[in-house]
């Protein structure tokens, strides 16, 4: 009987050995080398200079951003049919080939009305029981459109002479004004002849700056 005992410890023992050893294996595999002094050095400058800025120089906390009310204007502006006026010329030319009246502010031919993106879920796990998505789904702008992620096109808050803002939109071929406007050969330049359309909001005191300028710019011209 104990010969018979000993015998099932020896094959005992022989069948533990290699889980022992891949024990050991994994602990030294999922240990990493502990970081450099070096590197434990450099981290610790760069969080003592970022915890510095931060309470020297904390990022500033604005109730009211005039940017932002810009791009609500221009975003409004785009919904609605503001009457405009646009520009057109070849690349380097200093006059325009072409002008209209028209509605809105251009749409880039990218732009699309249907999501552009679509989803594709690809099942996993042991049996399929979950979905993963692999690809990402554009947001919509409140306009209804998808709007391109690049665009040419640059979008200015111009303040007429009457001191009322209004929306530009220029790119490198075409100028669109926030209202009936023409062209001045002489200055090569375009110009509002009359109320702006596509209006924006912006403080008494820039609209004072507005026509301050404009009234400058007329003395300078005679």
């Amino acid at each position: 009987m104990h010969k018979i005992l000993s015998g099932r410890r020896k094959w005992l023992m022989l069948l533990l050995v290699p889980f022992l050893f891949l024990g050991l294996a994994a602990c030294q595999d999922s240990s990493s080398p502990p970081p450099s002094s070096g590197n434990q050095q450099e981290h610790a400058q760069q969080q003592a200079d970022t915890n510095a800025l931060e309470n020297n120089q904390p990022l500033p906390h604005f109730n009211y951003s005039q940017e932002r009310q810009n791009m609500i204007d221009i975003e409004t502006a785009q919904a609605d049919d503001v009457e405009t006026t646009t520009f057109w010329m070849n690349m380097g030319d200093s006059d325009p080939i072409g002008s209209c009246p028209s509605i809105g502010f251009g749409i880039p031919d990218t732009a699309s009305l249907s999501n552009p993106l679509q989803t594709e879920w690809n099942s996993g796990g042991s049996n399929g029981s979950y979905g993963v998505a692999s690809a990402v789904t554009g947001q919509m702008d409140p306009t209804g459109i998808y709007a391109p992620t690049g665009s040419m096109g640059t979008y200015i808050i111009c303040l007429a002479s009457s001191g009322q803002p209004y929306i530009d939109r220029i790119e490198s071929t075409v100028d669109t004004y926030g209202g009936p406007a023409v062209w001045d050969y002489g200055k090569h330049m375009g110009k509002l002849v009359g109320a702006p359309t596509a209006a924006a909001n912006v403080s008494s005191n820039n609209a004072q700056h507005g026509k301050d300028l404009h009234k400058a710019q007329a003395v300078a011209g005679k």
